[in-house]
């Protein structure tokens, strides 16, 4: 996430002018004002930890999808949960959170079909296949 981060320019909501910071607001893919140093809190780094473990869901997803499902929602409980602590912080908006959500949702739909091949053709990870 940290790569995201240094590409946003946004700037947390304690950052900002309006909330008592030094940062006028700024869009998301906006260039920030001369002078003012560039933002690095989006997207959310702790929610990100909760909502990576969205990736277990594809361990159960054909073998046992009820289980894949309730580890879906355990997981972006966790996130939500890590990412709400930061927005009672002041450090982001839950429009940061969500995005995040959405974030490792997607690198790990990327990654699936990378992780499935490679254990098709050596076995689960961990496995010993001499």
């Amino acid at each position: 996430m940290s790569g995201l981060k240094a590409i946003s320019n946004k700037h947390c909501p304690y950052d900002l002018e309006r909330y008592g910071g030094f940062a006028p607001y700024v869009g998301l893919l906006e260039t920030p004002a001369p002078g003012i140093q560039a933002g690095r809190c989006f997207p959310g780094g702790h929610a990100s930890g909760g909502f990576s473990l969205m990736a277990a869901f594809f361990i159960w997803r054909r073998r046992r999808p009820q289980r894949a499902y309730l580890v879906l929602a355990a997981t972006f409980a966790c996130g939500f949960v890590l990412g709400f602590g930061r927005i009672l912080q002041g450090a982001h908006f839950l429009s940061h959170n969500l995005c995040t959500a959405w974030v490792c949702w997607l690198v790990a739909i990327g990654l699936y079909p990378v992780v499935a091949r490679f254990a098709e053709h050596h076995g689960p990870v961990g496995s010993r296949n001499e």
